[in-house]
């Protein structure tokens, strides 16, 4: 069964969302990359669910270092990758998203990006 399958199907994409939020927020690297990877997943594989995935994935921004880093890394590697589709949601992050000091910078470079 596919994972898009799965999350449909089970009505668990809730718990999927909440499951890669709690791994985000992990101090452990390897276990925070894999939270970043299944928010990735939700994001490319749920079209009807991506504006939720994102106002999740706000929720990273600007608490501890690892966590925003992390949030901002899923941000870029969607707007590499398919910035097409991030360019619908990018008045929703302006409003969503409440950066620390330390990445104000790297979250403005990313609002420029989708815009261009």
């Amino acid at each position: 069964m596919s994972f898009h399958s799965f999350t449909e199907e089970h009505a668990c994409f809730s718990s999927v969302l909440r499951f890669a939020g709690e791994l985000v927020q992990s101090p452990n690297p390897t276990i925070n990359e894999f939270g970043t990877i299944v928010y990735k997943h939700l994001f490319y594989n749920l079209s009807s669910d991506r504006k939720t995935v994102l106002t999740y994935l706000s929720k990273h921004l600007g608490e501890v270092d690892s966590e925003t880093t992390a949030a901002l890394s899923v941000l870029q590697e969607i707007a590499v990758e398919r910035i097409e589709i991030l360019r619908n949601f990018v008045d929703d992050l302006k409003c969503q998203f409440i950066v620390s000091d330390t990445h104000t910078y790297s979250y403005t470079v990313f609002l420029l990006f989708c815009k261009s």
